[in-house]
């Protein structure tokens, strides 16, 4: 009876070995199902063990008990991630998160910071963080700061009134055309500057030779320097031929030079009309003066043609003169001579009659009359001789 029991279990097993399971199943006529054994293969026929072990969700001999709370994967050797929903608590084979993800936490095992966003589900928007990076992907707040125009631990509050730049720190300028009022961002004025100030935050004066609202005025004619950036005022004195405080006044007509002192010439064409800077007469001299003030006696022209003529007169005139000196000389000798003659006549009448006192008479009479005859024989010829 032993010796058949023993022979019928013998042959079980020869059985065992002379038949070989597969489909997933094993033992007694194959008809065991094979647990999960790694990559689904072939469970040992006999005893149902997975020799390389188990699939992913699975673990035991058999591979046919699911992973323990918070492990998935091949042998259930991973674990779930805390940043599940409900931590530690995922699909056993793929290790996908139950109940989505923490705050601040995405991707099928919630092993991923929120990329773009923060909080549950990375849903919120992040606020100006200093260079647009990423706020901190839990609570939305801004490690390294705020960006230019915002403040705050989330960076989403506006700088407040008259501030601008990285965390607000920077001032408006007074200069700006509302005071202190600026793009919060830039810094750059609203409502343009001040008079006298420019550049998009109204840090600069106005440049050379202009002033005033948007600078858009130029300077007077101030002396070496510029007038003053917000009035157009001169700090000095003006240009020569220039008044006011602005220097943009000419001078009155008739008056030119340094503040309008000097008086125009009188010698001008038109009186006192000249430059109100240089004062040079503006239409010329009148006759008999030249300069570009006309303040110099002009020099005498003398006119060739009229010369001319005045050298032909004076040559006759010289002619007449020589003619009437021989004349005058002729008369003068004429008369000299004459008188000689009767010098020496009455002489030789004298000494004849100085023998008698009578005769001495009647020949002074007679020499009276004589004389008086020659007078007249003179006269006739129109020269008068006196003796």
């Amino acid at each position: 009876m032993a010796g058949t029991c023993a022979a019928h279990v013998l042959g079980l097993v020869n059985n065992f070995h002379n038949s070989k399971c597969s489909g997933g199943g094993y033992g007694q006529d194959c008809k065991q199902r094979c647990g999960a054994c790694l990559g689904y293969k072939q469970c040992h026929q006999i005893n149902g063990s997975c020799l390389e072990g188990c699939d992913a969700g699975f673990i035991g001999l058999l591979c046919k008990m699911g992973c323990s709370l918070g492990k998935f994967g091949v042998n259930c050797n991973e674990n779930c991630n805390g940043n599940c929903g409900v931590p530690f608590r995922c699909n056993r084979t793929t290790g996908e998160c139950e109940g989505g993800c923490q705050p601040g936490w995405e991707g099928p095992r919630c092993e991923e910071e929120c990329s773009r966003g923060y909080g549950q589900n990375c849903e919120q928007t992040c606020g100006a963080c200093l260079g647009y990076e990423q706020c901190r992907h839990i609570n939305g707040s801004c490690l390294e700061g705020c960006d230019a125009g915002f403040e705050g631990f989330f960076c989403k509050t506006g700088c407040s009134l008259g501030k601008f730049g990285i965390n607000c720190n920077e001032n408006c300028n007074g200069n700006c055309g509302v005071p202190f009022r600026c793009n919060r961002t830039t810094g750059e004025c609203e409502g343009g500057c001040q008079p006298g100030w420019e550049g998009p935050r109204c840090e600069e004066v106005c440049k050379e030779n202009k002033y005033g609202e948007n600078c858009s005025n130029s300077c007077g004619f101030c002396q070496d320097s510029n007038c003053h950036y917000v009035n157009g005022s001169c700090p000095g004195i003006c240009s020569d031929g220039y008044i006011g405080i602005l220097c943009n006044e000419m001078c009155k007509a008739g008056f030119y030079g340094e503040n309008c002192k000097k008086e125009c010439s009188i010698f001008c064409k038109s009186s006192r009309d000249c430059n109100h800077v240089t004062g040079y007469c503006n239409e010329g001299c009148i006759g008999g003066w030249q300069g570009a003030m006309c303040l110099q006696v002009a020099e005498k022209t003398i006119d060739t043609d009229c010369l001319a003529r005045f050298n032909g007169v004076l040559a006759s005139l010289c002619v007449c003169l020589i003619i009437i000196g021989i004349l005058i000389a002729y008369i003068c000798i004429y008369r000299w001579n004459l008188k000689g003659k009767i010098r020496k006549s009455m002489y030789k009448e004298d000494k004849e009659t100085k023998s008698t006192s009578f005769n001495m008479g009647i020949s002074s009479n007679k020499i009276d009359e004589d004389d008086k005859n020659r007078y007249q024989e003179l006269g006739g010829t129109g020269a008068t001789i006196r003796l």
